[in-house]
């Protein structure tokens, strides 16, 4: 776990480590989620159905392999 400081306007750094493997790039839209037990979690408010990885839009990711497409008739 790493620690981060709130600066004096409310915001907080989020390590590089953590937006590379999420990735979260700069402009993303994150949701914002407070616990019951005032656990808060942060999380894209759109990301890859497969992967989890934030994406623009909605479905999935352009890093992720496509899954068979199977024809029924």
């Amino acid at each position: 776990m790493q620690t981060v400081k709130m600066n004096k306007k409310g915001q907080i750094r989020i390590p590089e480590a953590l937006r590379e493997k999420y990735g979260w790039d700069a402009g993303i839209r994150l949701e914002i989620a407070e616990s019951q037990t005032g656990i808060l979690t942060v999380a894209p408010e759109k990301y890859c159905r497969r992967c989890g990885k934030a994406i623009e839009g909605g479905g999935f990711c352009p890093d992720c392999p496509r899954g068979k497409i199977i024809e029924v008739y």
